[in-house]
């Protein structure tokens, strides 16, 4: 697993701590409300940390030059937190072009 992260260009401090604080935002976001979520929003919360905690760091080396660990994980910890808002606002966007390109036709 070491081998690949380090093809990936990413060093592996970026990816411990990245994960280290996905894992502390999911767990904030499934025992933070007032009342307990559903099992199947549990899932997803805990599905859309792990893909964020394991795409972020590598984007963020990637595209931004970023070296230092803890802002990767800062990153990672606002995308991880502010993952459905961005969602939402991707989908608007997305269907938006959609309705543009269907009224054309």
């Amino acid at each position: 697993m070491e081998e690949i992260l380090k093809r990936l260009g990413v060093p592996i401090e970026n990816w411990i701590v990245s994960i280290f604080a996905a894992v502390l935002i999911v767990f904030y976001r499934v025992y933070e409300p007032d009342e307990p979520l559903s099992k199947r929003k549990t899932i997803r919360v805990v599905i859309m940390g792990l893909s964020s905690a394991l795409l972020v760091p590598g984007l963020v080396v990637y595209w931004a030059k970023v070296q230092n660990p803890f802002l990767a994980a800062v990153i990672t910890g606002l995308s991880v937190y502010c993952f459905e808002p961005i969602m939402e606002k991707a989908k608007s966007k997305l269907m938006t072009k959609i309705d543009k390109t269907d009224g054309s036709n």
